[in-house]
């Protein structure tokens, strides 16, 4: 009776250290898989953060090339109506000069 109640012991001993350790296993595992789901929600909104401050830079970007393509149309406006002011500044000198050369 005392060798069978040991073997039960032991049996019983080996069959509790067996369930701990997959209880052990099975509570590592879960933290694992809680950790790896709290690492994708963060690389997803990460990922989704970045996603928006790009486009939040195309859409400057392009908004600053529109602003310096109407600068270079002003630029050359501006150009361009310089060069007539000075071809009329020459046409004054001109007329100028020719009235002061037959001296009225």
């Amino acid at each position: 009776m005392k060798s069978n109640n040991k073997a039960l012991k032991s049996f019983s001993k080996s069959v509790l250290e067996s369930a701990i350790e997959c209880e052990t296993e099975s509570r590592d595992k879960k933290t694992l898989t809680r950790k790896a789901q709290r690492e994708k929600l963060f690389i997803t909104a990460q990922t989704k953060e970045r996603r928006e401050f790009i486009r939040v830079l195309e859409e400057r970007d392009y908004k600053q090339k529109k602003n310096v393509q109407g600068l270079i149309r002003y630029a050359k406006s501006i150009t361009d109506d310089l060069e007539g002011f000075k071809d009329r500044v020459y046409s004054a000198e001109a007329v100028s000069n020719d009235l002061l050369a037959t001296g009225k």
